[in-house]
């Protein structure tokens, strides 16, 4: 028989064959963890529900979110921790994400497509003196190489 097809029939067999929950003992087809289905939810589903403790930031007794913090707490210091800060653009005039030089993101990589100019670098391949584009070396290169590699693949 078929490794996978002999994990089926045991599959199967156990659900025909209850065994004993090992919480109250009654003989009945095991859900998880060696336990009925009943025991399990009640087990693990009830772990989920939280009693109230007192919020480590602003001392109200509220339900834990995370890390001895309440869920307004805690949303309000990962805001202030990873918010990327929005600021009016320069540029355009809106209030949005900064991104660099007191810019947007949109007009951020709009002025950097416009002014951006490669660094001159002796290409590794053809030995010329050009902009480089990536891997050291120069357009055209790097081109053909990436075709090469697409024809490797093949």
């Amino acid at each position: 028989m078929v490794p996978r097809a002999q994990e089926m029939v045991r599959k199967q067999d156990e659900v025909n064959n209850p065994t004993e929950c090992i919480r109250c003992g009654e003989i009945k087809p095991l859900y998880a963890k060696g336990l009925c289905e009943k025991c399990y939810k009640k087990r693990y589903q009830t772990s989920h529900k939280k009693e109230k403790v007192v919020c480590s930031d602003c001392g109200q007794l509220k339900l834990p979110c995370a890390r001895g913090l309440c869920k307004a707490c805690y949303i309000r210091q990962y805001r202030l921790t990873y918010r990327v800060p929005r600021v009016k653009c320069v540029e355009c005039g809106k209030l949005k994400k900064h991104a660099a030089h007191g810019l947007c993101e949109s007009c951020y990589k709009r002025m950097h497509r416009l002014h951006y100019t490669p660094p001159i670098i002796k290409c590794a391949r053809c030995g010329r003196e050009r902009p480089h584009a990536a891997r050291r070396l120069c357009e055209p290169c790097y081109k053909y190489v990436l075709k090469e590699e697409k024809r490797a693949a093949i």
